[in-house]
């Protein structure tokens, strides 16, 4: 694995663990909508385009994959 690929995984990790912590300030239940998470970027500042798709994006993975585990028995929170 090369070191560009590291470091994507790395970078696309740490997206995953910042838009969850969102999430959780959020409710920690699947069901956060776009307009809801814009606004808690808006509360914490965070006003870079590129950085708020990607963080939206990372959240969307993470409601997404909270959605089908609904049929587990002790479901994962973000």
């Amino acid at each position: 694995m090369k070191d560009s690929d590291l470091k994507s995984i790395e970078e696309e990790n740490k997206l995953l663990l910042e838009a969850s912590s969102i999430l959780e300030k959020l409710g920690n239940k699947p069901g956060v909508t776009p307009i809801r998470f814009f606004e808690e970027l808006d509360r914490l500042d965070i006003t870079d385009i590129m950085r708020r798709t990607k963080l939206l994006n990372a959240a969307a993975s993470i409601e997404m994959m909270m959605i089908f585990d609904d049929e587990v028995e002790n479901p994962t929170v973000h």
